[in-house]
């Protein structure tokens, strides 16, 4: 499994991917994890990545071209041929964050876990050029109703924690299940969790957890 993370502070993920069961998936081939700089795919020496609102509106959105060739990059296809539809047939997601976004939960994340490929896609100030949610992201996914403080490149970077969650929590699922970690455990986390009767510590845990632990 594949996951693709496109942003302008491509440094911010340094730590997050080399600790913990990201880490462990990678080593073990179980996933692959890339991180796009966005700034790559501008054309002015500013290297911008927002501007005004396409039609008009307040505040300041993300650039739609930057974002369509960073995916037409990733994707390996020409000019105009990297879209929502096209994405779909190679199971393939392109996720925006944004908070108009369904709620994510864990069967979201089982979702992601059955996908070949997730590229991420993060909004700033407002949020994303419209373009870009009617004809590029396959949906558009929120880990919560909240606000945090802070300044423009802060809230850029909050949206970057939103995805390394969905990626945690998608790579996750993904470890228990190869390891065929079935049981009422599964359900944790879950609409079935209070019916179940689970608590935190049936979680389940993927391979190695315990060794893990001990080192």
């Amino acid at each position: 499994m594949r996951f693709d993370l496109i942003t302008i502070f491509p440094e911010f993920f340094a730590g997050p991917l080399g600790h913990g069961i990201v880490r462990r998936a990678r080593e073990a081939g179980l996933i692959e994890v890339r991180v796009q700089d966005l700034r790559e795919f501008t054309k002015d020496r500013h290297r911008t990545v927002d501007d005004r609102p396409f039609g008009g509106g307040e505040g300041m959105v993300m650039k739609p071209e930057p974002l369509f060739e960073a995916v037409e990059s990733l994707l390996g296809k020409g000019t105009g041929e990297a879209t929502a539809a096209a994405a779909r047939e190679s199971n393939t997601a392109i996720v925006l964050l944004s908070a108009a976004g369904k709620r994510f939960t864990q069967e979201t994340a089982r979702s992601y876990a059955a996908l070949n490929r997730i590229i991420f896609i993060c909004g700033r100030y407002e949020g994303v050029d419209e373009r870009v949610t009617e004809h590029l992201a396959t949906e558009e996914i929120s880990v919560g109703d909240f606000v945090l403080s802070g300044g423009a490149a802060n809230s850029y970077r909050r949206r970057d924690l939103a995805r390394l969650s969905a990626l945690h929590t998608a790579c996750r699922v993904s470890r228990v299940e190869r390891a065929g970690s079935v049981d009422r455990r599964k359900s944790c986390g879950s609409g079935e969790m209070a019916a179940q009767g689970c608590t935190g510590k049936d979680a389940p845990k993927p391979a190695g957890f315990a060794l893990a632990r001990m080192n």
